[in-house]
């Protein structure tokens, strides 16, 4: 039994609670919520809360013909683009010179067959810069197992050098 005097109290800060990491788990639960909110309107039969729980910085999800109906925070922050301008689109348009044909074959055929797809992918950002995302997509049934939507989760790989 410890005796109150070894009991070490920290008293809480305000700079605790406006911490980055504290924004950035709000801001993950906020869109876990939104897309919960999603599940729940189309009957998606996929635990959100796992798939989400790996390390992610953007969150892109794409109908049947895979034109993009929401993209989180982090997608402008990663790419550059606005959501009014992403929305609507495919996510092709991130792709450029270094996308790897074989990799973007690789995706599609996955997609076509309803099976998840990971894996890395050079794509670009606003500015015409290059980066490695590392990408998940998921294929997204409701419960009559129709497919309903596609959801991709990025995160930017490290040290990233292009061939330009």
């Amino acid at each position: 039994m410890r005796r109150k005097s070894e009991v070490k109290r920290v008293p809480l800060l305000s700079w605790d609670i406006s911490s980055p990491y504290y924004r950035v788990k709000q801001q993950k639960s906020e869109e876990l919520q939104l897309l919960m909110k999603f599940a729940r309107e189309y009957s998606w039969s996929i635990d959100l809360r796992r798939e989400l729980s790996t390390p992610y910085e953007a969150l892109v999800l794409t109908d049947l013909d895979q034109n993009i109906v929401y993209v989180n925070p982090g997608f402008q922050a990663m790419t550059g683009y606005s959501p009014d301008f992403a929305i609507g689109k495919k996510p092709t348009f991130l792709q450029g010179k270094s996308t790897s044909l074989t990799t973007r074959n690789q995706i599609r055929a996955k997609l076509s067959a309803e099976i998840p797809f990971s894996g890395s992918l050079v794509n670009y950002r606003n500015n015409g810069e290059a980066y490695l995302c590392e990408i998940s997509i998921f294929p997204l049934h409701n419960s009559s197992h129709e497919l309903t939507h596609f959801l991709a989760i990025e995160k930017e790989l490290p040290a990233f050098v292009s061939l330009q």
